[in-house]
């Protein structure tokens, strides 16, 4: 329903959505991305709890500084670095109650951490691919596909 509302605003402003310049295939890509980020946090929360969930898809920025830096190229520098170890620490002072705990929680919270490393993904994929210059519309309506297959493909 949400990529046919977009659709149609496209349609009533104008915004050119078919028009070949060469997203397709990262559009696909990163439609999987999206799709299967979405399918980590939702089964994620079905295996720990929402305040765990919340903090651990967060750590997005963590995984976008690493993949920054060995995918694009970009330097970290010392100020990011301290911030790193600074996240880090917070992740282990989160895993460290349950080091012991129920393999069900550890499960929810992989996922979770899995939902924010996908984001991450998702966003280096752009910015390394053409999608970086396609309106927002186009690169939302390859999203809502994306995780529409996804979600057709993991329903029982």
């Amino acid at each position: 329903i949400g990529g046919f509302c977009v659709f149609l605003w496209c349609r009533w402003r104008g915004i050119a959505l078919f028009t070949r310049d060469g997203t397709l295939l990262a559009g696909i890509a990163v439609g999987v991305l999206f799709g299967v980020e979405f399918l980590c946090l939702y089964v994620g929360l079905e295996h720990t709890t929402v305040a765990r969930n919340t903090l651990l898809v967060n750590s997005m920025p963590f995984w976008m500084l690493i993949g920054g830096h060995f995918l694009l190229g970009e330097q970290i520098s010392t100020r990011k670095f301290l911030g790193l170890l600074l996240a880090f620490a917070g992740l282990a002072t989160v895993f460290s109650d349950k080091l012991g705990g129920s393999g069900d929680m550890l499960f929810g919270d992989l996922l979770s951490l899995g939902s924010g490393f996908f984001w991450a993904l998702t966003n280096i994929l752009i910015k390394r691919s053409r999608l970086v210059e396609a309106t927002a519309e186009k690169l939302l309506l390859y999203q809502l596909a994306g995780a529409a297959v996804v979600g057709v493909l993991v329903m029982p």
